[in-house]
């Protein structure tokens, strides 16, 4: 997972945590993630293209969490914390329809295929 100041993973999900009243995971949300600063792996990948050598490198550090525990980590930093809910594939695509208009008004990133 590639992470930043301006990433869209971290806004989006502090959007929704602001303005709903529950946060669903897919699943159970106990999937692992590893995160890199963008501006690490920037300078990883600038530094490397200027090398010639066929090389493997151990860009992530051993870091690990889950994306139920970045959810909560999001909520935690934001002052909004919300109950996280399990879900289906299924139970999370579906958004009322009179609920649409009102997420995609408020919505700055655009996420209408999601709630389709």
């Amino acid at each position: 997972m590639i992470f930043g100041e301006e990433d869209t993973l971290s806004n989006n999900i502090a959007w929704f945590l602001r303005r709903l009243p529950v946060f669903g995971v897919f699943g159970d949300g106990m999937y692992r993630l590893q995160p890199i600063y963008v501006g690490d792996l920037a300078e990883l990948a600038a530094t490397q293209g200027a090398s010639r050598a066929n090389i493997v490198v151990n860009a992530i550090g051993p870091e690990t969490f889950t994306f139920r525990g970045l959810v909560q980590t999001v909520g935690e930093i934001i002052g909004s914390r919300r109950p996280i809910v399990n879900g289906s594939e299924r139970s999370q695509c579906r958004v009322p329809r009179r609920d649409r208009r009102k997420i995609h008004s408020q919505n700055p990133y655009g996420l209408e295929a999601s709630l389709k």
